[in-house]
């Protein structure tokens, strides 16, 4: 068994962190003396494990509270995604220490080819973009079809990049116009961004169908990530982007 103290400098937290547990019902003591102590057990201490895994992978308390319980199923699932997360990150920073080091260099060379810089750069774009969505899209899609618009990706030029940059930017800021104009998606602005949407697909895409689109909109508004992206500053982009796509593809 454990104190409080105990246990807080076993795992590296404060006492007033462990009180707060209890209050909120997060982390209750195995049991408390008749002198007040607050007692933790094994089974404590593995609950309060749990607790900072979640608390690592940036989860809320709130989350944390509905997390908690789930079965050891669910738990390393939870695990396994947050792996792939740290697996990107260490990949990115593997990415930037080879960086450093050529603009280091030895004294031979300072320099790093510019095409050396820009396919680590899409390499990372990749693997972050795969670490997010890729077991979901490779179910939807196919494992070909992805690989293939990786590799299509990677062998983008500096120029073909640049282009799909700039016609991304051009997508979100006539989805901002559009909404806060009050436009509809089947009009004449909804009709040029989804043209645009369609062109900014084929650049990346290894092979283009309507309903692979129709099926990436359906990330636009039920993925948080890529709401939060379309919606950054006007809520209803992400909307507005999917029924003036899928208002398009029905002509």
């Amino acid at each position: 068994m454990y104190k409080i103290k105990e246990l807080a400098d076993l795992a590296q937290v404060s006492t007033r962190t462990l009180r707060y547990y209890d209050r909120i019902h997060l982390l209750k003591p195995s049991r408390i003396t008749a002198s007040g102590y607050r007692m933790y057990g094994e089974e404590e201490l593995l609950r309060l494990q749990k607790i900072l895994f979640f608390k690592e992978m940036d989860f809320s308390l709130e989350q944390i509270m509905q997390l908690i319980d789930c079965n050891e199923a669910a738990y390393k699932a939870i695990l396994r995604a947050h792996l792939k997360v740290l697996e990107q990150e260490r990949t990115r920073i593997g990415l930037l220490i080879e960086n450093i080091t050529h603009r280091i260099g030895d004294g031979k060379d300072n320099h790093m080819r510019d095409t050396e810089k820009f396919m680590g750069f899409k390499k990372a774009l990749i693997e972050e973009n795969d670490a997010k969505y890729g077991e979901e899209i490779r179910t939807k899609y196919g494992k070909e079809n992805i690989e293939a618009s990786y590799d299509k990706f990677m062998k983008l030029s500096p120029a073909q990049y640049e282009h799909m940059q700039n016609l991304g930017k051009e997508i979100c800021v006539a989805l901002e116009k559009a909404v806060q104009s009050g436009a509809s998606p089947s009009d004449a602005a909804g009709r040029e961004i989804a043209q645009k949407h369609v062109e900014w697909i084929h650049i990346s895409w290894s092979q283009y169908s309507k309903e692979a689109h129709l099926g990436l909109l359906e990330l636009y508004v039920n993925d948080p990530g890529f709401t939060q992206y379309y919606d950054a500053h006007v809520s209803g982009c992400a909307a507005f982007l999917k029924q003036a796509v899928e208002a398009y593809l029905e002509e």
